[in-house]
């Protein structure tokens, strides 16, 4: 439901905003998220970036190069973190913390993190202890922490698709840790899958955040955004291109 694509284009506006920030990636994805970042940047087809590169134009190659060249600009970090470890990312995040100054860093998908295992621990345990963790991490860095993880299943057996925070997995560790849960939907996903319809370039679609929870502020209230699934660019509503 566009998480990826809405971390791509967080990041890459904190990126063009030149703050400084890191993305854990920690799921062995055909499409990385720099793949996703430059989509954005050359507004561009992810899928000819990713599988038809010998597709792309003269025209089309000079943006995806011009888009490389740019994010390369950008003091934005990325790690294909699949056999990281919590304690792992911990030495990383002090580091660009000292010498960057990283103020932001997101972990897509946080609960594929590998787990240190422990004599009689669950699995739950496990990630009890990687949440607390994070929590100190983020106290004793000064840093802001996105953790990305997925809704169950059930949602999409229901006629009503728009998901719930109980939905989420493990959502009592999570919502217990977090200062703000965004839950995203995307009403034409469903009926497009319904109609079996294509993604075409001219696709648009419309991504509802839902704020589950928020600490500092009224929950259970959403956001609508513009959502671009071809190029996986997110912009604000009624803009038809994206302004970087």
């Amino acid at each position: 439901m566009a998480k990826s694509a809405l971390i791509a284009n967080f990041h890459l506006r904190l990126g063009m905003l030149g703050i400084p920030n890191a993305i854990y990636n920690f799921e062995m994805d055909k499409i990385s998220m720099y793949d996703r970042m430059v989509a954005v940047r050359a507004n561009l087809p992810i899928e000819k970036i990713v599988k038809n590169r010998k597709r792309l134009n003269s025209k089309e190659r000079e943006m995806e190069r011009k888009a490389k060249e740019d994010i390369s600009k950008l003091p934005i970090y990325f790690y294909n973190a699949s056999t990281q470890t919590i304690q792992g990312v911990r030495r990383e995040l002090k580091v660009l913390r000292e010498k960057h100054g990283v103020k932001v860093a997101s972990y897509d998908l946080f609960k594929k993190m590998k787990l240190q295992a422990r004599y009689n621990s669950s699995t739950a345990d496990m990630l009890a202890e990687n949440l607390d963790e994070i929590q100190r991490i983020g106290k004793d860095l000064d840093i802001h922490q996105i953790l990305v993880v997925q809704i169950g299943r059930s949602a999409e057996k229901r006629r009503e698709k728009r998901p719930k925070l109980s939905e989420l997995k493990d959502s009592g560790a999570f919502e217990e840790v977090a200062d703000n849960v965004l839950l995203l939907y995307r009403a034409d996903y469903y009926a497009r899958a319904e109609e079996e319809k294509e993604v075409t370039t001219d696709s648009n679609e419309e991504l509802e955040i839902i704020i589950a929870k928020q600490r500092q502020g009224v929950a259970n209230v959403k956001a609508l955004l513009d959502f671009f699934p071809s190029t996986n660019t997110i912009t604000e509503k009624d803009i038809t291109k994206a302004q970087f």
